[in-house]
């Protein structure tokens, strides 16, 4: 049930970040922002496989402005360290 919501959230900062007609880097900062802080993407293992699912990798560089740590650990996850 978890990898659902964490590709739901995904979904929504992809379109937020890069879809041309849904674009909006203030709300989609906000948006991640509060992700975070509801622990959303708290399992490394879920957020990884959902961000391979959804082919989602330039959300790891946006992501590194929250947590770098977390996405350097999805990283090396998806990089099969």
């Amino acid at each position: 049930m978890e990898i659902y919501r964490v590709k739901s959230g995904i979904r929504v900062l992809m379109r937020a970040f890069f879809d041309e007609e849904h674009k909006d880097g203030v709300i989609a900062l906000a948006t991640m922002e509060l992700f975070f802080d509801l622990g959303l993407f708290n399992n490394n293992e879920v957020v990884a496989k959902a961000i391979e699912e959804l082919g989602a990798f330039a959300l790891l560089k946006k992501m590194s402005l929250f947590d770098t740590m977390k996405a350097r650990t999805i990283e090396k996850l998806l990089k099969g360290y």
